[in-house]
């Protein structure tokens, strides 16, 4: 049989929108973890991918969005309809054990 540690397993992060801004700002994920961002302001909001590789498409007040990060790397992103709001994904290569 194959065996697995625990921490192998993919993981959700979650990523407030609250007060007009991404909290954390920065994220830092395994490749194949989930982020999930949750819109706890008063406006609807995105979380849109500098170089548009990725949209989450609009988030309304008091829902979420989720996208799994499959590829290293490191990923900015910023609110479609107020561009001030920026994040970052980094998404490190999934280690084999």
């Amino acid at each position: 049989p194959c065996l697995s540690a625990a921490h192998d397993a993919s993981q959700t992060v979650k990523v407030r929108i609250s007060r007009f801004a991404f909290v954390p700002e920065m994220v830092e994920i395994n490749a194949g973890d989930t982020v999930v961002w949750i819109n706890e302001d008063i406006a609807p909001h995105t979380a849109t991918a500098q170089d548009d590789g990725w949209d989450t498409a609009t988030i309304e007040t008091g829902e979420t969005a989720w996208l799994v990060f499959e590829t290293p790397g490191s990923f900015d992103y910023v609110c479609a309809f107020h561009p001030h709001m920026t994040g970052t994904v980094t998404v490190r290569p999934r280690q084999s054990g």
